[in-house]
C-alpha cells in the first residue's frame, strides 16, 4: 500500500467512527462494515495503533476482551481539516514544489554560468585587443619621435 492508500484507509476509519451514533465501536465491527476483506486485519490494526499513538482515536476496555474505539477531538479536527488524505496531498505538493524550485534554481544557475563565460570571453578579447592597441601606440610614438628627430636634424 502506498501512502495515499493508507491515508484513505485511515480517513475511512475516522469517518466511520464520526458517523456512528454510538460513542464506542469495536475494530472488528468497523472492519466488517467498511468491507476491508482485501486488507488483512493485522494491517488495519497496525494503522489503528498509529492513529492511537497520534491521538486521533482512543481505546477503552469494555467487558474483558472487548476493546472499543472512540474518536477524539483531535481526530474530529483532523477530519474537519480534510483528514490524512489532505495532509498527504499537502506533503506531496510541498515535495513537488521543492523539486520545481530546485529545477528553477538549477536553470538560473546555468544561465548565470553561461553569462559569466560570455563575459570572460569578451574580456579576453578586450585584453588581446588592448595588447595590440598598446603595441601600435608604442610604434606610433616611436615613429613620431623619429620624425621629430629627423625634422630637427634635416
Amino acid at each position: 500500500m502506498n501512502d495515499l492508500e493508507i491515508a484513505k484507509l485511515k480517513d475511512s476509519i475516522l469517518n466511520h467512527l464520526s458517523l456512528q451514533n454510538r460513542a464506542h465501536i469495536q475494530l472488528k465491527q468497523i472492519y466488517r462494515e467498511l468491507n476491508l476483506k482485501n486488507i488483512p486485519i493485522e494491517v488495519v490494526e497496525a494503522f489503528v495503533q498509529e492513529m492511537l499513538s497520534e491521538g486521533e482515536i482512543l481505546t477503552a476496555q469494555w467487558l474483558r476482551d472487548r476493546t472499543m474505539l472512540m474518536l477524539t477531538d483531535k481526530g474530529r479536527k483532523l477530519l474537519f481539516e480534510g483528514g490524512y488524505t489532505k495532509r498527504i496531498e499537502k506533503e506531496i505538493q510541498a515535495i513537488e514544489q521543492k523539486k520545481v524550485d530546485s529545477d528553477n534554481y538549477r536553470y538560473k544557475t546555468d544561465l548565470e554560468i553561461i553569462n559569466l563565460k560570455a563575459s570572460l570571453n569578451h574580456y579576453g578579447e578586450t585584453i588581446k585587443h588592448y595588447r595590440c592597441t598598446r603595441t601600435v601606440s608604442i610604434l606610433a610614438i616611436i615613429l613620431s619621435l623619429l620624425s621629430l628627430i629627423a625634422s630637427i636634424f634635416l
